[in-house]
């Protein structure tokens, strides 16, 4: 029986088959659900676009501004713009070719985004699922520039030490004869004639955009700060002074150009020149030129990538001051609706 059974032919083993999952289900699932949304010119003005192009785009702009700021790091200063401030100011300053903001941002980051589309740059709004968002909120905000900024120019002097120190022996001068000057020297023109001259030219020096800048900086430092009158003054200088002289663009902008870069006691400064262009909305008979209060309404919605950012306690006299022109009706409904939506409230 043994011999039987050990010398039937066997059976081929047959083992029941499991299919195994298909490959495909072991990748990484699909991004495309990430949100994000990018707007490029167009002759119709900022368009979307289609989301299936939107990751390629965003990754090659990317890899640029990473390039760039690398390249920053061995003197290539001057191709990209980081942090809210500084972003803020390109976009304000027209130099921005493309620029990154998430989507915390709210609607300061989304205007500034169509702002840079319709001037004809690309812009990008990054959820916070997509995979770049964090990479993004690092930076705080990010740009690449097609031109460097225009920043203020600040004078360097040589220290004290410097200043009472020897002088060198190649610049060292002979003494001065003031004796033998005083007995050539030309008798000075009458005390009137050189008033006369001087106050011709004093008078003939018309106000520009440049000082009205350096006078709201100017309300920025602390003695300003603690004087109550100084806002009242500031107001009544802009409407009697810069105003009449200046096209209300020009007046307005240089408004704009230091509330969009103040960064010493910004929060306090920021609400001073609120508070003058409110004291100038008040007086009669100013904001009754033609293109005063558009040019202040053009002020006002610039502002808003800025004030948007701020916190709800920071708001709260940006929210008293809009209720105010809203009860009074300084401006209409739409204008009024239109700051709300800019300032993010």
């Amino acid at each position: 029986w043994l011999k039987a059974r050990t010398s039937r032919p066997r059976a081929p083993l047959v083992l029941p088959f499991r299919r195994w999952p298909d490959v495909t289900a072991w990748e990484m699932p699909d991004k495309s659900h990430q949100t994000a949304f990018a707007l490029l010119p167009s002759e119709q003005g900022p368009v979307l676009v289609p989301p299936q192009d939107v990751s390629l785009l965003l990754k090659a702009d990317w890899a640029l501004f990473l390039e760039l700021a690398a390249y920053s790091l061995h003197g290539g200063a001057g191709n990209i713009a980081f942090g809210v401030e500084e972003v803020t100011e390109a976009e304000s300053q027209s130099a921005i070719a493309v620029l990154f903001v998430m989507v915390s941002c709210g609607h300061g980051g989304e205007a500034a985004v169509r702002r840079v589309a319709a001037a004809g740059g690309r812009g990008y709004i990054l959820g916070m699922t997509h995979e770049l968002h964090g990479d993004v909120e690092k930076w705080g905000a990010a740009a690449i520039l097609h031109r460097p900024l225009l920043r203020l120019q600040t004078e360097l002097f040589e220290p004290e030490k410097r200043l009472k120190g020897a002088t060198p022996k190649g610049r060292a001068r002979p003494p001065v004869d003031y004796e033998a000057l005083a007995a050539t020297a030309k008798a000075p023109a009458p005390v009137a004639v050189r008033e006369e001259r001087f106050a011709v030219n004093f008078t003939q020096a018309d106000p520009t955009k440049k000082d009205l800048r350096h006078e709201l900086r100017n309300l920025g430092t602390v003695e300003s700060l603690k004087d109550k009158s100084a806002i009242p003054k500031m107001a009544a200088l802009v409407c009697e002074k810069f105003l009449p002289a200046l096209q209300a663009n020009d007046a307005f902008g240089a408004f704009a150009d230091v509330f969009m870069a103040t960064k010493v006691v910004a929060v306090a400064h920021r609400k001073a020149l609120l508070y003058v262009v409110h004291e100038v909305l008040k007086s009669k008979g100013v904001m009754g030129v033609e293109d005063r209060m558009p040019g202040c309404v053009r002020f006002l919605l610039m502002v808003g990538a800025i004030v948007s950012g701020f916190s709800e306690e920071e708001k709260r006299s940006y929210t008293r001051i809009l209720s105010v022109w809203e009860k009074t009706q300084v401006f209409d409904h739409d204008v009024i609706a239109r700051i709300k939506e800019s300032w993010g409230m």
